[in-house]
């Protein structure tokens, strides 16, 4: 096997590497690190060194070589033709796979899409180790720097780099020809954020080898955003719902003094804010031991008026070498936009899924506006993605590929805009609108279906059955279908206008007042089946305590 595509270390390279600093690392390897600065000294009491330096020799050795057959096996079947054969999920010993919604069965492509999955997430945590082992080397080359040393170590970091590379290319791959189950849609986008930050960590030890290279003072440190939420729409003077977690990472042998709190920051290409301090709770202060702190209650107290903006992250570092604060900052977060009422909402958060989803592209494969569509999708519907409670089915994905893209390969950035004009209202409507997240949840709202899948499901059901979908022609709005005692047209189709509902009426409300409507056919969303009830049992803890006139009851009539 190429080291090349195993990311270990060649026998030329430790042959390169003078005796007395091998003696020492072997001793070290062998046992836990104490820090991230140095490693614990290990000298078997009674044994010689010749001993001692057979048994560490045959323990890396052997440590080699059983890392080497892993990766090798893992490498070799990863992506092996078309078919991404692979290890199944109860063969993987390294990768817990999150659950997903009971009545899920896994397709063909589910099961090819969670082999992949497995096997980049086993690599990666392969990668984590061989990372975490680089710094070690590096402290222990860095403490004499011989060129040889040096130049070993920056070609197993390019191999390394070059091999994080591939395999994010692999990821894009992925999501670019399957449509992503929601379980493996959230591993995907973890798995895309791990693999960056351990580019990240490769590039504060290479910076490190080039001060070393030109004999400038080591001192190299970078704060790595570490989790963050996908690109979203807030309120100005709304505390942020998710958490921004970053940590502090340092050259091998940069010896740090003092460590400021983490502040965070509000950038934009086009603004200069009027508040002095935009943000609120903008402050943290990193955990001694890990470097790492969590923002939990960020708040932004001004509108960025529909354009995206950042958070960036910043920590002043007082080193041994440089006595001076010297700041150390983070790249910018994923893009938000902070609106002022509810009514932006919609354009704000197409400008973000486009702009996520196509990342600067006219055209992209219709699996990867999907995937992206999904994520979206469950963020604004306020879902976890690894354990969401409803979510986008594959027939319905096939409804929109169909309705809206015409069932092309790719989908372009304005058909994209278009359809979001309409599906954006649905979206909008799941997310604000009193109980109505509730019913779709719980499928008393069937959702997305035609007129004519409504009428064949109504055909055989007695008179007063109705199921509710979202208007096919009218964006954000329901439709109703029921069961009519009109022979000639016994389905009927009822839109549900915006006066019909209100401030002081919801939904359920507008249900109950209609006699025409009796029994609520409901989508049991584990199974896919309907099942018939009588509305006031479904929809009475949802009704108004407001006082209800019957009309009936004094001689009126209903309309």
């Amino acid at each position: 096997m190429d080291p090349a595509q195993t990311g270990e270390f060649s026998s030329e390279f430790w042959k390169e590497i003078p005796d007395d600093i091998l003696e020492e690392l072997y001793d070290q390897l062998s046992v836990p690190s104490s820090g991230d600065m140095q490693m614990s000294d290990v000298d078997p009491a009674g044994a010689s060194q010749q001993q001692q330096q057979q048994q560490q020799q045959q323990m890396m050795q052997q440590q080699q070589q059983q890392q080497q057959r892993q990766q090798q096996q893992q490498m070799t079947r990863l992506f092996q033709g078309s078919s991404f054969s692979g290890v199944s999920m109860d063969q993987s010993a390294d990768f817990s796979w999150p659950g997903v919604l009971q009545h899920s069965t896994p397709n063909a492509e589910t099961l090819k899409a969670r082999s992949v999955l497995s096997e980049l997430a086993n690599l990666e945590v392969v990668q984590q180790v061989q990372i975490d082992k680089l710094r070690q080397l590096q402290f222990q080359v860095l403490g004499s720097p011989q060129e040889s040393a040096v130049a070993g170590l920056q070609q197993q970091m390019a191999q390394l780099n070059g091999q994080i590379q591939e395999e994010q290319k692999q990821l894009l791959h992925l999501c670019r020809s399957f449509v992503l189950e929601p379980a493996e849609l959230s591993v995907a986008r973890q798995l895309a954020q791990k693999l960056q930050i351990q580019l990240q960590h490769l590039e504060i030890l290479h910076l490190e080898l080039q001060q070393a290279a030109r004999g400038e003072p080591l001192g190299v440190a970078m704060l790595v955003l570490e989790s963050q939420p996908i690109p979203q729409v807030i309120f100005k003077g709304k505390v942020i719902e998710d958490e921004y977690t970053v940590r502090l990472v340092l050259g091998t042998r940069m010896d740090v003094r003092s460590v400021s709190n983490v502040k965070a920051a509000l950038i934009s290409e086009e603004k200069v804010w009027k508040l002095a301090e935009p943000l609120e709770n903008d402050s943290c202060a990193l955990d001694v031991y890990n470097r790492v702190g969590t923002f939990s209650q960020i708040k932004v107290k001004v509108s960025s008026r529909m354009t995206p903006i950042f958070l960036k992250f910043g920590v002043q570092v007082v080193t041994s070498e440089a006595p001076t604060p010297v700041t150390v900052q983070s790249h910018p977060s994923f893009p938000i936009i902070a609106i002022t009422n509810e009514s932006q909402w919609c354009e704000a958060q197409a400008k973000l899924l486009i702009n996520d989803t196509f990342a600067g592209q006219s055209a992209i494969p219709w699996p990867q506006f999907a995937n992206g569509l999904h994520h979206h999708f469950l963020k604004a519907t306020r879902q976890d993605a690894a354990k969401p409670n409803r979510t986008l089915t594959p027939e319905e994905f096939s409804y929109i590929h169909q309705k809206f893209f015409r069932g092309q390969a790719e989908v372009t950035s304005q058909q994209a805009d278009e359809f979001w004009r309409w599906f954006g209202q649905i979206t909008q409507t799941l997310r604000f609108k009193r109980h109505i997240n509730f019913l779709w949840f719980s499928g008393l709202i069937y959702g997305l279906i035609t007129k004519n899948q409504c009428n064949m499901a109504l055909a055989n059901q007695e008179v007063g059955t109705f199921m509710m979908r979202f208007s096919e022609s009218y964006p954000g709005l329901f439709a109703i279908a029921y069961v009519s005692e009109d022979p000639a047209d016994r389905v009927k189709h009822y839109l549900v206008k915006p006066d019909d509902t209100g401030s002081q009426k919801t939904l359920p409300d507008f249900l109950r007042d209609k006699p025409q409507f009796q029994h609520i056919y409901q989508l049991d969303i584990y199974t896919g089946q309907l099942h018939r009830y009588p509305k006031d049992t479904v929809f009475h803890n949802f009704y108004s305590k407001t006082k209800r006139l019957n009309s009936e009851d004094n001689g009126y009539v209903l309309l």
